[in-house]
């Protein structure tokens, strides 16, 4: 089955059909920098998740942070893309954090034994967060 998707400069909007017909959009916003920000919007579960690996997919280099402010709903599948995506990173010598991590999200981490994968922050920033086993400059 294909999905209906619109591409507009560096924000990729995938709009997902439920079994009853209606609109369930997915907005997934990459903006590259230092750290390239993915932004993701919307409920993501096994019906969608596969476009938002897609996007996560696309981003190739760098220090990487997931926006999760505005994700309403994420389930083991999103968890799965992003375990995959940090498994790429990683593979590079890069970093992954995620960002705005919901009380919900937060505990499907817990539960699954992978919240110390995810170094959580408030809100994503451009600038690269010193990770736990870096030296921090004395102040």
């Amino acid at each position: 089955m294909e999905w209906p998707c619109t591409r507009r400069s560096s924000e990729l909007e995938v709009v997902m059909h439920d079994i009853h017909g209606a609109a369930a959009p997915v907005e997934i916003a990459v903006v590259s920098g230092s750290p390239t920000v993915i932004s993701l919007v919307g409920e993501i579960d096994a019906a969608n998740a596969d476009q938002v690996g897609s996007a996560f997919d696309e981003v190739t280099a760098g220090d990487v942070v997931v926006d999760m402010r505005q994700v309403s709903f994420g389930s083991c599948a999103l968890l799965s893309r992003l375990l995959r995506l940090r498994r790429h990173v990683t593979s590079r010598g890069d970093r992954l954090d995620v960002a705005g991590v919901s009380a919900a999200m937060a505990r499907l981490l817990d539960l699954s034994g992978t919240t110390h994968l995810f170094p959580h922050r408030s809100a994503p920033t451009n600038q690269r967060q010193p990770s736990s086993d870096e030296p921090r400059a004395a102040g």
